[in-house]
């Protein structure tokens, strides 16, 4: 990965999430549980994944082929 998807220090939601990966929020919930998908929980119980967090985590599946 050249170019990181998500900026650091930015905050996205599921939907942000969903539309920059092409994945459904179905697809979220299952990598959370099975591949440690990031997330972080804020205010009001809303999700919201770090940038820079998604960036790394993308990059580590992408290095070890999945």
């Amino acid at each position: 990965m050249t170019t990181p998807i998500f900026k650091p220090g930015l905050y996205y939601s599921p939907r942000d999430v969903c539309e920059r990966l092409g994945i459904s929020q179905e697809t979220i919930r299952r990598w959370r549980k099975k591949h440690g998908f990031p997330a972080t929980l804020v205010t009001q119980g809303c999700i919201r994944h770090n940038g820079a967090d998604m960036n790394q985590w993308l990059l580590s599946r992408e290095e070890s082929g999945h």
